[in-house]
């Protein structure tokens, strides 16, 4: 009988895999899904129970940051993660262990897939993303994820691809979508938030040079295999927010607003915006 294994299953992203592996499971062949915990002893395993197909979650951050990226990157491009970003190395060694595996199992099916930064999961708050450096920058939701990973698991898919939404969003347009009225006091809060988060980060080195170095994706290769990302960079982040007096507008509406922070829209739409909430933070009140 076809099986599934999940590591790391009862986690947010694990928990939207398995509801798409209940509709779709895989018509034949033992499959293993690593999302979390250790991957050499579930190879270990996996030998032994004679696993046909194994689908490794990796990221996107094991390309590195660094200021000579191609934008965007290829799954051909060399693996060069930052030495201080601890998740970036241990996944860069997950992928040479894996492929050590494959290596002794020819005829097996391997399918890593390289994330770029997540959004919209349950298990952790969003890492702020940089602002000042000029650098793209890229958010994924985690239902796109999600899919991917349920698409590698019982498809015909083999290889390495990289899953991001299409294209990427500007650095100005990040800011836009962190603070969608721009108002001054805000920017001044946030930034001061900014900075206490960069000085409590363990790996300050490593996250300053995620923030500020390019390390988008090019997602080409996936789509060809039948996977399309259901929302935007900008959708993904604008949903991966909590409820606010602005998050629970439409959208839409949300998007409006973050063109309207990069100056695509009026002053008057300004306004009219701004009005709007304060006219809903009374009715709070």
């Amino acid at each position: 009988m076809p099986s599934v294994t999940v590591t790391g299953a009862s986690t947010s992203l694990g928990r939207r895999v398995l509801a798409r592996l209940d509709q779709r499971p895989p018509a034949q062949g033992n499959v293993m899904v690593h999302l979390a915990g250790d991957l050499r002893r579930g190879l270990s395993d996996a030998e032994v129970d004679g696993v046909d197909r194994v689908v490794l979650v990796s990221s996107a951050q094991v390309y590195g940051a660094w200021a000579d990226n191609p934008v965007p990157l290829t799954e051909d491009a060399p693996l060069r993660p930052n030495p201080a970003a601890v998740n970036a190395v241990e996944r860069a060694e997950a992928e040479r262990v894996l492929a050590e595996w494959r290596e002794r199992h020819p005829d097996a099916a391997t399918v890593v897939l390289r994330p770029a930064l997540v959004v919209g999961g349950d298990d952790a708050p969003t890492p702020l993303p940089g602002r000042d450096a000029g650098v793209p920058a890229q958010f994924l939701h985690e239902d796109d994820l999600a899919d991917a990973v349920a698409l590698a698991a019982v498809g015909d898919i083999d290889g390495v691809f990289n899953v991001a939404p299409d294209g990427w969003i500007a650095a100005e347009t990040v800011t836009a979508l962190v603070h969608p009225i721009g108002v001054p006091r805000w920017g001044r809060l946030s930034a001061f938030v900014d900075r206490v988060a960069h000085r409590a980060a363990p790996a300050t080195a490593a996250l300053s040079a995620y923030r500020n170095q390019p390390w988008v994706v090019a997602n080409d290769r996936l789509r060809a295999a039948g996977w399309k990302p259901s929302h935007t960079n900008e959708e993904a982040w604008v949903t991966s927010q909590e409820p606010s007096v602005l998050t629970e507008l439409s959208p839409s509406r949300r998007q409006m607003l973050a063109l309207i922070g990069t100056g695509a829209l009026g002053i008057g739409a300004l306004a009219g915006v701004t009005a709007l909430v304060l006219r809903r933070r009374r009715r709070r009140s």
